[in-house]
């Protein structure tokens, strides 16, 4: 089969542009377009390893292990907290290899369906007889299946959600707020490293000290309307789970919690089952310590 240099490039663009747009959408890391074009650029660049001979399993993976890292790093790299970038980095790469292998899994199934020619080196394929009907199949195959996993992800995310009764002091002030347990919540303080508790400044007022501004410590995160912002954070002297008898609370003994309070100045406006709520915990926070 003769391979031409532009429709590999192409092919390998496209499929690179709509993986990260994917992996970028999914992980709900938001990163530019500029950046996506770069990195898909990059991909069809990668494709040209086709044309290299290597021998052996380790060589190919390597490379594409070194090269599927580095593009990852250089589309979703953001300034702020190293420990929270490389967790976030990691899954996003995580992310990025698992709608690799259902849109790759589905392209396979229809290049089989239709007994279309194509030429595999180096875990690049080259598609030389195709058309358009078909590029729109594959893509439209390869989207329901992602769909599907994300709706039983999202699905299995939403069931462990529940609301829980926090009991906040700092000095001698004390209150209590109701906390939704979400894992979408992993920031960390940049310092101590220690999980953050979101919560709505309002709530938790009355108990705050007069000179509290010079006890804030600045919490880095990124959000879908700002990329770069900059959380104040304050160090409660206790906070503990409330025990109840209510099946969406901790129940038993109270559970004290190591974290960080992060002060939001808007209130949370959704509800949670019709209850509202004025704090975001990761579940990981109660956890016992090893």
């Amino acid at each position: 089969m003769i391979i031409y240099a532009e429709y590999l490039f192409l092919e390998n663009f496209l499929i690179g542009w709509v993986l990260l747009a994917l992996t970028s959408s999914i992980g709900g890391v938001i990163s530019k377009r500029s950046r996506i074009a770069t990195g898909a650029a990059l991909c069809g660049l990668y494709s040209f390893i086709i044309f290299i001979p290597m021998t052996g399993l380790l060589l190919p993976m390597a490379s594409k292990l070194l090269f599927s890292s580095l593009l990852i790093l250089l589309v979703f790299w953001k300034k702020g907290g190293q420990g929270t970038q490389w967790r976030m980095l990691t899954r996003q790469l995580l992310l990025f290899y698992l709608i690799s292998f259902l849109l790759g899994g589905a392209t396979l199934a229809l290049l089989l369906l239709t007994s279309t020619r194509s030429v595999s080196n180096q875990a690049v394929i080259y598609i030389g007889e195709i058309r358009i009907i078909q590029i729109a199949c594959g893509i439209f195959l390869g989207y329901q299946i992602i769909r599907y996993f994300v709706r039983v992800l999202r699905e299995q995310r939403n069931a462990e959600r529940r609301l829980v009764t926090l009991s906040i002091r700092i000095g001698e002030q004390e209150t209590r707020i109701r906390a939704l347990l979400d894992t979408a919540n992993f920031l960390r303080d940049p310092i101590s490293g220690k999980l953050v508790l979101l919560v709505e400044q309002s709530a938790i007022q009355r108990i705050l000290p007069e000179d509290w501004q010079n006890r804030v410590r600045l919490i880095p995160y990124a959000s879908l309307g700002n990329r770069n912002g900059m959380l104040p954070g304050i160090r409660p002297d206790l906070v503990s789970t409330v025990p109840s008898k209510d099946s969406d609370s901790t129940a038993g003994s109270s559970i004290q919690l190591d974290v960080i309070l992060g002060l939001v100045a808007d209130p949370f406006r959704k509800g949670f089952q019709g209850e509202k709520y004025q704090g975001l915990l990761n579940p990981e926070a109660l956890q016992p310590k090893k």
